[in-house]
């Protein structure tokens, strides 16, 4: 018996069947990439930088316009090179919509030292260092930023420019700190570490007032002395904090637009007169 020779289609067709296969999952790709093309972003946990701004750190290929794409393949992203920045995770809400939980290095306060900002956290761990200069200037941008390294002035990383810069206005300066070397990264080894304690109760309890200190001062007995543009408050030791921070929340309404010391640092339960001593 002779084997029968198969039967192949013509050449035309087989393009025209190619060309359909082709067409058909081209146009299935682009229905499912229209169908989960996002256009709405919630972004929830942002204190330093702007949803937007968040937005185009998350999303910065094509593929991460897609809902579904983002959602299960870039779940977490992470951000830590980006300064008091450390991930955000992605939620899918539905075919067009995802929201970004932001996660952000928290500064309770910064030191000064030959001209850069050190900022720590609750534990005195510097975070970032920025250059006051900058700081200062509208739209300044940190060190992580601009590539320039604070302790060496290092220019090395000039692909990172574009960046924006972090909202640093609610992050107050501490004076009065006794250290040998801050850098990023690194620990403010002070002589007595439980002053960060303090600093992260002050921080709360204005957060909480609604205050915005300019300066927190210690002295060398670590007293503590808060400044508010012209108003200097004198809290002395970290004794009955809570207390004395609720007067200074009652009282500085009142001195608006004037200059002087609020004295509160012989402070007790039972004291009945708060002392201003105007200049």
């Amino acid at each position: 018996m002779s084997r029968e020779k198969k039967k192949r289609l013509p050449k035309k067709t087989r393009r025209i069947i190619g060309l359909s296969v082709f067409g058909g999952i081209a146009a299935a790709v682009l229905i499912f990439w229209g169908l989960f093309y996002i256009r709405n972003i919630e972004v929830v946990g942002n204190t330093r930088y702007s949803q937007e701004e968040i937005q185009e750190m998350t999303i910065t290929g094509f593929l991460d316009h897609n809902s579904v794409f983002l959602s299960f393949f870039r779940q977490r992203v992470d951000l830590e090179e980006v300064p008091f920045m450390e991930s955000v995770e992605v939620e899918y809400l539905n075919r067009d919509s995802v929201r970004l939980f932001v996660t952000e290095k928290h500064p309770i306060g910064y030191v000064v030292q030959n001209g850069i900002r050190y900022y720590f956290d609750k534990d005195g761990l510097v975070l970032e260092a920025v250059h006051e200069t900058e700081v200062n200037e509208p739209g300044g941008t940190s060190l992580a930023e601009s590539g320039e390294n604070a302790e060496t002035g290092d220019s090395s990383r000039p692909d990172q420019t574009q960046r924006p810069s972090p909202s640093l206005a609610d992050v107050p300066l501490v004076e009065g700190l006794s250290y040998d070397r801050a850098a990023a990264g690194e620990i403010l080894e002070v002589e007595n570490a439980s002053v960060f304690n303090t600093i992260l109760a002050l921080v709360r309890m204005m957060e909480r007032d609604g205050l915005q200190a300019d300066r927190i001062v210690f002295g060398e007995d670590l007293s503590v002395s808060l400044y508010y543009g012209e108003i200097q408050v004198e809290l002395g030791t970290d004794t009955d904090l809570e207390e004395k921070m609720t007067r200074v929340s009652a009282i500085l309404p009142e001195l608006e637009g004037m200059s002087g010391v609020l004295h509160l640092e012989d402070f007790t339960e039972d004291t009945q007169n708060i002392v201003f001593s105007q200049n």
